[in-house]
């Protein structure tokens, strides 16, 4: 191969380097060098030495004949790669001379200028992404002579590109920052890439502006560095704001110093705290101690570490703005504290958390007096639905009253006043005066029955209950005791658990059990069987189930049984004044339980009694 360029820039590097296909030939014609480019336009690599480069590939001119291909002048042609297809080109051929100027060979260059050059296009697009760029972007030598100048350039510092291009970049360079390129350029001679060098820079009117640098190293074919690229972007704005707000955070925290507001800053990248000493007191922090995200997770209550997380979030794909209430443990007395926290979260230009600022208040006498109007509203709209309960069963009772008054209790003096008229008509015989006078004593024992039922349930609606320990197993068997007699006499049967000590009212339990006894008595065919369980509904109640083998009930009338003067039963077959009942439950909830029933006609009725232990 004839070395036609023994230069220091290598002829191979040349045809590299060039935008277009390229080889060249000996003076034989055979192919020596060649680039990329015309290996993907040949669509195959020649082989140097020893292909001809009239014999590598086929040229047709637009009529479909072949070509010369030893032509000087360019030459617009259609060529055949070995795939068939065919490509649109210009071939330049020019002839080579060795040193002493013999001739030496040729070289070919062929330009594709098919319409779908996608490579050319390619180019103009990057071009004008340059140009149109809102940043500078320049280029210069390592010599630091500006060669190439964008219009964002002309627009940041005032020189259009004809009168910076050819100038060296210091012409843009403060007085007192001269020493900024030749540092610059030694890590551009290394291959180093500087990223965000923040600056100052002269315009074309002389006038100080802010800028952002991102310098890198610009290479030829052969990796050698021959410049660097600059990118400037005028950061004279942000700046600008930056001073601005550092101003308004010192007057912040003036103000905040003169408060009981502690204030604290935090910057993620560097998990960094700065925090003011107010804030450091409302920790308990000592001012030597080192603040951690850790360490405030230690200090935080464990129920409340989890919604700050979930309010930082939130913040962060929001506005920025942040507020919370948690409570925190003291570090150097461990002491409860409530606190409330505000701030603002800063970003980078990516959205990345760059900077938290915030204040601290302790809130704790607030929050203590506003959990203990809180406590107090519940309470007394506990009071309030409890008052209007009873309210509303003091008027159920009263209708329920004001229904026997004109009837029940007027019935027993009218049957006395009837019996009383038929002893006046009859005096004259003795056995008719005898029944008369034992109807107006029923009559009469039936009305003292229903006042004293009256009374007993009146004053359980007044008298508030005075609480201490009560064995119901004693109560049971006192109240057993007086029912012994018609116990014996019925053959009854009565079976217990045993039963709990509760807090309640002795004469009151008596009363319920009494009842609850006769009820099953009263109410039963055969010889009665009553049977008491207990079972523990939780930690703080108990169930006391009290079960008969009487006549039982309908359960719809579940509800009427414990209405004042309610009878199921006729009065003639089963006698009673129909507030018993209705006593079992004003005693049991006057003891804070609650009585419900369940029944099977013929076969028997169950309560189920629950107190609170």
């Amino acid at each position: 191969m004839v070395d036609i360029f023994p230069h220091i820039y290598s002829y191979q590097q040349f045809i590299d380097d060039l935008p277009v296909a390229a080889c060249t030939c000996d003076q034989g014609g055979y192919i020596q060098l060649f680039n990329e480019k015309a290996v993907r336009l040949f669509g195959r690599a020649p082989a140097p030495g020893a292909e001809k480069w009239t014999d590598f590939w086929k040229e047709f001119g637009e009529d479909g004949s072949g070509l010369e291909l030893n032509k000087i002048a360019p030459v617009e042609t259609f060529v055949r790669k070995p795939d068939g297809r065919h490509r649109h080109v210009r071939i330049y051929n020019r002839s080579l001379s060795g040193p002493d100027g013999s001739p030496a060979g040729s070289i070919h260059i062929i330009t594709d200028i098919t319409k779908d050059n996608s490579e050319e296009e390619g180019t103009t697009h990057r071009a004008f992404i340059v140009q149109s760029s809102y940043d500078a972007i320049l280029s210069i030598t390592l010599e630091g002579i500006v060669k190439s100048w964008n219009e964002g350039a002309t627009r940041i510092f005032g020189y259009a590109a004809e009168e910076i291009i050819g100038q060296p970049v210091t012409k843009l360079l403060p007085p007192d920052r001269l020493d900024e390129e030749p540092a610059i350029l030694e890590h551009v001679k290394k291959g180093e890439r500087v990223d965000h060098f923040e600056t100052k820079r002269l315009t074309k009117c002389k006038r100080l502006i802010d800028i952002s640098l991102t310098i890198s190293p610009i290479k030829d074919s052969a990796g050698n560095i021959i410049g660097a690229s600059k990118i400037a972007r005028d950061i004279s704005e942000q700046k600008s704001m930056a001073r601005i707000n550092r101003e308004r955070e010192e007057l912040f925290r003036m103000a905040v110093e003169s408060t009981n507001i502690g204030s604290w800053e935090f910057y993620p990248r560097t998990s960094h705290f700065i925090v003011s000493d107010e804030s450091r007191k409302i920790w308990g922090i000592e001012r030597e101690a080192v603040i951690s995200i850790p360490y405030l997770q230690h200090l935080v209550h464990e129920d409340d570490w989890e919604m700050l997380k979930r309010n930082a979030l939130h913040a962060m794909a929001a506005d920025g703005k942040f507020q919370a209430q948690f409570r925190i443990y003291r570090a150097d007395t461990w002491e409860l504290r409530w606190v409330k926290v505000q701030g603002m979260i800063f970003f980078s230009e990516n959205r990345e958390p760059e900077r938290f600022i915030g204040t601290m208040l302790d809130i704790t006498a607030d929050k203590t007096f506003t959990d203990r109007l809180e406590e107090i509203v519940n309470e007394r709209t506990r009071e309030l639905i409890t008052l209007n309960e009873q309210l509303r069963r003091s008027n159920d009772e009263l209708e329920q009253f004001a229904y026997i008054a004109s009837h029940d209790l007027q019935e027993p003096m009218r049957k006395v006043q009837t019996f009383a008229e038929l002893i006046e008509k009859n005096l004259g015989e003795p056995e008719l005066l005898e029944r008369y006078a034992g109807r107006i004593k029923a009559s009469s024992a039936r009305m003292i029955g229903l006042i004293r039922d009256v009374l007993d349930f009146s004053r359980l609606s007044k008298v508030a209950v005075q609480l201490q320990e009560v064995d119901l197993n004693i109560v049971l068997r006192e109240a057993m005791e007086t029912w012994r007699p018609e116990m014996e006499k019925r053959n009854a049967a009565l079976q217990s658990d045993l039963l709990p000590v509760i807090k309640g009212n002795a004469d009151q339990l008596y009363q319920l059990f009494h009842n609850l006894i006769s009820n099953s008595l009263k109410f039963c065919e055969k010889p009665p069987l009553i049977h008491i369980s207990v079972s523990r509904l939780h930690h703080q109640q108990v169930m006391i189930v009290f079960r008969d083998n009487g006549i039982g009930f309908e359960q719809k009338y579940a509800e009427k049984i414990f209405h004042i003067f309610s009878h199921l039963n006729a009065v003639e077959q089963y006698s009673g004044t129909g507030i018993g009942l209705a006593l079992c439950r004003k005693i049991v909830e006057n003891h804070g339980g609650a009585i419900t029933a369940t029944g099977i006609p013929r076969e028997g009725a169950t309560f189920f009694i629950s107190f609170p232990l």
